[in-house]
């Protein structure tokens, strides 16, 4: 989170209760496997009050659903207060899930008996999560974040049970912990923070929603951050808000877009070069009959003669085109014909007699993506190797003096989630491919 004014605020951590994770969802990491020490306290005192809660009677209990799933854990009466804790060693940037409970007489009592959970990420500094029971505190401000992911995940862009979703802003030191969560198989992630009333003094809050803790993938990217002015919840009127990721509508029209544009290959006569582009449609409709156009030019920004206007392949000529720049541009079209806004590419350098690398080019083109079974790799040169990492920048594979010819990668044992392919070739040209992993 960038830009944001500092405000002062205890080292609280406190979450919603949230569906109950799957096993493939529980405990996610995205980071080096560390491990750091995390002290669980839940404030009891307004269950005593209520009498919901006897400390002389009944016993606190503690359960993760990565560490203690079959049996929870007692947990520890702080000297002659209402705070119960329980420390754990945990792994950093991985994601819990775990519940508290009663044990009265033979029965335990979850909090919050609709079966929900709540749930961490673990940063790589001590950390203290105090919870209240039942997420009850009158002294404390509750506001409730809810972000609307359907257009990311039917994109592709979020892949739930590999990516996370948090908050960062001027009441959390920029996020990282601050994790939402579906509310069930719902596309709206959630989390109720529960906040100091000292923000009643400076009530206005500013933040953005973010994939995975990154900035590089911060929504509203240039934009001005969210504003939200806090309230008294006196008469049930709550503190909640609601939107679209990036605010993204699919229920609102929308042209379609293209980005990624560019030309692959070499910028030699007589080359066939094509335009790739990656195409959306914030309604979700897929691409019908793009338009695709050549043109060349006597410079960068100079008068452009259309040389094609059917395909997005295009054959270098070997008179008529040394010595210019081309450019390809493509407007995109959705299969019911709406029309999108053209954008073009130049090449970076004028088309020469001999072979001339294209410093804009891309080294392979790799297919399908999204993939299931077998993922394609077309070398547009020699490649040197080939590296297939995870999303913690581990290498799980690898492949070297790849010089020509289709390659194949088998990725059936890889489970649902995104990768990045590692292209390498000569003279220390190198791409990185994203790739969606799908079952």
């Amino acid at each position: 989170m960038k830009n944001l004014v500092s405000l002062t605020l205890p080292g609280i951590f406190l979450f919603l209760f949230n569906p109950v994770l799957s096993p493939s969802m529980q405990a996610q990491s995205y980071g080096p496997l560390l491990t750091d020490s995390v002290k669980f306290r839940v404030n009891m005192a307004y269950m005593v009050s209520n009498g919901t809660f006897n400390p002389s009677a009944d016993t606190m209990l503690m359960k993760s659903f990565q560490i203690n799933d079959s049996l929870p854990t007692p947990m520890q009466r702080i000297d002659s207060s209402y705070i119960y804790e329980l420390t754990f060693l945990l792994t950093t940037g991985v994601v819990y899930s775990y519940q508290y409970s009663i044990h009265h007489s033979d029965t335990i009592i979850p909090e919050k008996a609709d079966g929900l959970t709540r749930l961490i990420r673990v940063s790589d500094t001590l950390m203290t999560v105090i919870n209240y029971y039942n997420n009850f505190n009158p002294a404390t401000i509750p506001v409730t974040f809810n972000c609307d992911l359907y257009y990311q995940i039917k994109a592709g862009h979020f892949v739930p049970l590999v990516d996370y979703l948090d908050v960062a802003g001027n009441f959390n030191n920029g996020g990282a912990y601050d994790v939402l969560y579906p509310k069930s198989k719902d596309s709206i992630y959630t989390v109720t923070l529960f906040l100091d009333t000292a923000l009643y003094n400076n009530p206005v809050l500013q933040f953005k929603f973010r994939f995975n803790g990154a900035d590089s993938t911060e929504e509203l990217q240039g934009d001005s951050n969210r504003i939200y002015l806090l309230h008294d919840t006196i008469g049930n009127s709550l503190n909640i808000y609601s939107c679209w990721y990036n605010n993204i509508d699919p229920g609102i029209p929308a042209l379609p877009i293209v980005y990624n544009v560019s030309i692959q290959d070499s910028l030699i006569a007589k080359k066939i070069l094509t335009g790739i582009y990656t195409y959306e449609d914030y309604n979700l409709k897929p691409e019908g009959k793009s338009i695709y156009k050549w043109y060349r030019t006597d410079s960068i920004g100079g008068a452009l003669t259309l040389i094609q206007d059917t395909s997005l392949n295009y054959t270098v000529d070997s008179v008529a085109d040394v010595g210019k720049y081309l450019v390809f541009e493509v407007t995109p079209v959705t299969f019911d014909n709406v029309v999108g806004l053209p954008v073009s590419v130049y090449t970076k350098s004028k088309i020469a007699g001999v072979g001339i690398n294209d410093p804009a080019g891309l080294i392979a083109k790799i297919y399908p993506n999204p993939v299931k079974d077998i993922l394609f790799i077309e070398p547009l040169q020699d490649i040197d190797r080939i590296e297939l990492l995870n999303m913690a920048g581990q290498n799980l594979r690898s492949m070297n003096n790849q010089k020509s010819g289709k390659i194949e990668i088998n990725i059936n044992n890889l489970p649902t989630g995104i990768y990045f392919l590692q292209i390498f070739g000569k003279d220390s040209a190198y791409g990185t491919y994203k790739i969606i992993v799908i079952r």
